[in-house]
């Protein structure tokens, strides 16, 4: 996939000196030609990672995947930067947004291209993206509490490091390859997330504070590869 050339504003509050969230828009030809979304497909499923990011949805036609993105809230492309460009990382969206502000509840799901986890800079970089996609859809439409699901348990596992709580399993949710399997279902307070989201931008971490644990908990284990969710 073809790198996007762009003009990073040095205001844009969810980025950081190697990576940056863009917010998805069509009529954006300087920033999405019209062939973005179909490239982001067809390495979607090269890459077998269709069935982990939309879990039961049978996505699994570009025709489905566009006409599923046009109507999502909060669609964005996480980037890593490059120079005066930025090359994609995968994508993200609001899955539903409900309530009066100060009692917004939303859904999310996002996921990452395989050469995220090829080194410890990718790693870093897609914990950070993680971060920064969170806060943009907590700010951006005012979410008090945020759920995800996954069928993927290290998923699950990588959630914790963002402040989500103990996930609660929904037996036989998903229909996945042709079988009924158990789904866990995530949850995150704004409050808990902003702690973790400071603890992870603050200067003292020098990019050694793992996944953004408050000080009192153990650190986590960056060999441990973030995933899909």
């Amino acid at each position: 996939m073809d790198e996007i050339a762009c003009a990073v504003e040095a205001a844009w509050p969810f980025q950081d000196d190697t990576t940056i969230v863009i917010p998805y828009r069509q009529n954006n030809l300087k920033l999405f030609r019209e062939m973005f979304l179909p490239e982001m497909y067809f390495r979607l499923k090269e890459e077998n990672l269709l069935p982990l990011i939309f879990p039961g949805m049978n996505v699994y036609h570009l025709n489905d995947f566009i006409c599923y993105m046009a109507k999502v809230r909060g669609f964005v492309i996480p980037c890593r930067k490059e120079g005066d460009q930025v090359q994609p990382a995968g994508l993200g969206w609001m899955a539903e947004v409900d309530g009066p502000i100060g009692a917004r509840k939303g859904s999310f799901g996002f996921g990452f291209f395989d050469d995220m986890k090829h080194s410890r800079d990718r790693i870093l970089q897609h914990v950070s993206l993680s971060f920064e996609m969170l806060d943009y859809w907590f700010t951006t439409f005012e979410i008090d509490q945020m759920f995800g699901s996954s069928l993927n348990p290290a998923a699950i596992r990588y959630s914790k490091h963002f402040g989500f709580s103990r996930p609660v399993v929904l037996p036989r949710f998903f229909n996945h390859n042709g079988s009924l399997i158990d789904a866990s279902v995530i949850s995150l307070e704004r409050e808990v997330f902003k702690g973790y989201y400071s603890a992870w931008r603050s200067p003292s971490k020098a990019r050694g504070y793992r996944y953004g644990r408050q000080r009192s908990q153990p650190a986590a284990n960056l060999d441990s590869e973030p995933v899909n969710v």
